[in-house]
């Protein structure tokens, strides 16, 4: 297949219009702290009770999610109804409320609305509202770390880190999904419209007993002017609730306290802050309560938060006064995971972090199935209406359009032997044949296993794209004759491994133990894998063997997993997921890409909705290319640039595209922020794409003029895809019409040869994938 150039009169067309427009100077970008989606409030009110005044106290408790193994999902309820049934405090001028804080489960929250109502319980709902809990970033940076943490090797982190770094890069999905802080400020406002002067947002499982209650109510009516805020501490039972009724029972309050305050108190819970970072500690500090929590070791962007920003409402230390104590009911763990110990409370952070965790990603999954009709057998590089409407048209005079596959397809049919790893010699004759091994450096006579590989896919892709469009059995066959041989033969398959792919020669020249390994180039040659599972699923697509062709989808499905699993390896993760630039977005890619096929649509989310986090290590301090040393400025830039196209096209197919071009850091670059003017992607679109560079950049016209006038068609489809996509998403990028103008280019998909594509590791055939 033969290169094919970009015909001089398409470039004359868009030089005139781009010049004519001009080139347009660079814009301020606007940074803006990340907001949490406007959350909305329905009321379910139930025999609400007819007062005649305002009651001066009203104490509200929140709902949530079980966060198993923190949590017995069953004792939730059996608490809730424990409380309503045994907690008369006979008191009228105390008002109680309850909020149902964005529960998960339906089945669950109808099951606490019908337990209130039963008793006549006023209560209000917070829903968790899926479609906007979707549009949740997920985080790189963990607070002001000024780093990717997601793709950074964690060397001697410990299990604690390690969850405590998971739920940060879960942060606003966990404000969302939990928000536990905006719960209370919601149960604050609540509580203050009843027309009460003490609020009490309390956590659900709070059990007042007279007693208690009576203290409590004395010391409020008899608090000073100045004194607006109290503090209940807790005593959490480890054993069943009843054992409050006998008569040696004796409370020992001591842990984390509840907070009354009063209706003209000015602090707030911290809306930043995730359910488990603290979230009511840091306004005890504010409030300079003195307690257990002072040493807990908090990060200095938490300390901005709280040392730093002590409350002006109180009048210094010892300001908050102690009144009465508070029952946290039993939980249903073993009594010694609730004991009033350091162990013990480490322990339950732990299962409270790995609850959360479980639950976004109950959730994610939950996104990816009801909002994105994910499912594995559906496509992912192309298009399945496209590919329906060509096959509708394959007999009339538009069969032209899918010429080329045809043509391609026909082509692999007269391949008498399939490629396979073994058709060439090993490189040393003491290793595996069938393990995937090649020189970058140096040139083996005939293909090598990277030329292997490559034949390979794009030959089945058109295959089984031949197959679809033409119902030609032979077609399907050759393919899977092509599969077999390289996935599935015992005697033939490549093993999944990479660690000899792309190995230096001279290194192996020079070396004392005459071996090497391979290099993080070497994942550029399973960058077929996405455009290769696609050809599996269309070959998939019957539920019986092709008129006696046998489909080992089994076989085949192996053989992917191994190569996932390959993927998770240590040799992958320190060559491929731990380094920066290109080879790390290809890594991306690919796990993305096998996610999908393998079923696994939270890994495959989180892939895609961390990608962002690679830009850190791809740009200079001056968010310039950062070009390896000894590698050819052009070829690596438009490698990075088309892979970069394809890594947006996937993610948005789950509406995921948005966060990549509106990640940004703070000017100090140490805290991550959203920037909807645009972000890193975006002003990396700017400072590299031909035509899209500020009007004043030193030679940006001449750039764009001689760009363009050697441009081929595949690499005039790589400029113009990613400014279409930047475009959409990048205001700073709207204000340049040479780049509008670029974005707007159409290539002709019949000039772009699947060979020409392959030099740019990008699938074949543009016009079967919607842009």
């Amino acid at each position: 297949m033969e290169m094919h150039a970009l015909g001089s009169c398409s470039v004359r067309r868009w030089l005139v219009v781009l010049l004519a427009i001009g080139l347009m100077s660079v814009g301020l970008l606007s940074y803006r702290m990340q907001s949490l989606p406007v959350l909305s409030a329905h009321p379910f009110r139930a025999s609400r009770r007819n007062r005649t005044a305002s009651p001066t106290f009203m104490l509200v408790r929140a709902i949530g999610n079980a966060l198993p193994p923190r949590h017995d999902p069953t004792r939730a309820l059996q608490n809730l109804r424990f409380i309503l049934e045994h907690e008369q405090l006979e008191d009228e001028e105390l008002a109680t409320h309850w909020v149902l804080n964005r529960l998960a489960d339906e089945q669950v929250a109808r099951q606490f609305r019908e337990l209130l109502t039963e008793f006549g319980a006023e209560f209000t709902e917070l829903p968790l509202e899926l479609e906007t809990y979707a549009q949740a970033p997920f985080h790189v940076v963990v607070e002001d770390h000024g780093k990717d943490q997601v793709h950074v090797e964690a060397i001697g982190e410990d299990q604690w880190t390690k969850n405590q770094n998971i739920n940060a890069f879960y942060g606003s999905k966990n404000r969302h999904a939990l928000g536990i802080n905006v719960a209370r400020n919601v149960m604050l406002d609540i509580a203050q419209k009843s027309g009460a002067r003490w609020l009490m947002p309390w956590d659900q499982t709070c059990f007042l007993t007279r007693e208690a209650w009576e203290q409590i109510k004395n010391d409020l009516n008899n608090a000073s002017p100045d004194q607006k805020y109290f503090m209940s501490f807790m005593d959490r039972l480890k054993e069943e609730n009843d054992v409050i009724f006998s008569p040696e029972f004796k409370v020992n309050p001591w842990e984390e306290p509840q907070l009354i305050f009063r209706n003209d108190s000015i602090e707030r819970f911290d809306e930043q802050l995730r359910y488990g970072q603290r979230d009511k500690a840091a306004l005890l500090i504010r409030l300079q309560v003195s307690g257990i929590w002072d040493g807990w070791g908090w990060s200095s962007w938490e300390r901005r938060r709280t040392y730093a920003n002590m409350s002006k409402d109180v009048a210094g230390y010892d300001a908050v006064s102690r009144t009465g104590y508070v029952v946290r009911l039993y939980s249903g763990l073993e009594p010694e995971e609730e004991t009033n110990s350091a162990s013990a409370g480490f322990w339950r952070e732990m299962r409270r972090a790995k609850g959360v965790i479980k639950l976004l990603d109950q959730l994610e999954e939950r996104v990816m199935r009801e909002l994105y009709e994910y499912n594995p057998v559906n496509l992912l590089v192309y298009d399945q209406s496209l590919l329906q409407k060509y096959k509708e048209k394959i007999y009339t005079a538009e069969e032209q359009d899918v010429s080329s596959i045809l043509a391609d397809a026909d082509r692999a049919l007269q391949v008498s032997t399939p490629w396979t790893i073994t058709s060439n010699e090993a490189l040393d004759s003491d290793r595996d044949s069938q393990i995937f091994s090649n020189f970058f450096d140096h040139k083996v006579e005939g293909l090598d296993d990277g030329d292997l590989i490559r034949e390979m896919a794009y030959n089945t892709t058109a295959l089984a794209l031949a197959w679809q469009f033409t119902g030609n059995t032979e077609y399907a066959a050759q393919a899977v004759a092509f599969l077999g041989a390289w996935c599935t033969d015992t005697t033939t398959a490549m093993r999944a491994t990479l660690e000899y792919a792309d190995m230096s020669f001279q290194k192996l020249l020079t070396s004392k133990s005459r071996s090497t390994r391979g290099s993080l180039m070497g994942i550029r040659h399973t960058a077929v894998m996405p455009m290769l599972l696609d050809a599996i699923r269309l070959l998939n697509t019957t539920n019986t063997s092709i008129e006696g062709v046998p489909i080992v989808r089994d076989k085949i499905r192996l053989w992917v997993r191994e190569i996932y699993d390959s993927l998770q390896s240590a040799y992958a993760r320190d060559t491929f997921r731990w380094s920066p630039g290109l080879f790390a977005l290809l890594y991306d890619v690919q796990v993305a890409s096998l996610a999908a096929f393998l079923s696994e649509p939270v890994i495959l989310r989180f892939t895609l909705g961390t990608m962002q986090g690679r830009l850190m290590t791809m740009m200079s301090s001056e968010e310039k290319l950062l070009i390896p040393t000894g590698v050819a400025t052009k070829p690596y830039t438009l490698l990075m640039l088309s892979t970069w196209g394809f890594a947006v096209d996937l993610a948005q197919q789950f509406d995921l595209e948005a966060h990549l071009f509106h990640f940004d850091l703070t000017p100090n670059r140490r805290e991550e922020r959203l920037n909807e003017e645009g972000g890193l992607l975006c002003r990396f679109v700017g400072h590299t794409v031909p035509c899209c560079q500020p009007k004043g950049t030193n030679g940006a016209e001449q750039q764009c003029v001689t760009a363009l006038q050697h441009a081929s068609e595949v690499q005039l489809f790589v400029y113009s895809r990613i400014a279409r996509q930047a475009m959409r998403h990048c205001t700073i990028l709207q204000k340049r019409p040479s780049c509008v103008s670029l974005a707007k280019v159409q290539t002709d998909s019949k000039a772009m040869s699947a060979e020409e594509m392959s030099r740019y590791l990008l699938p074949p055939y543009v016009l079967l994938r919607a842009m």
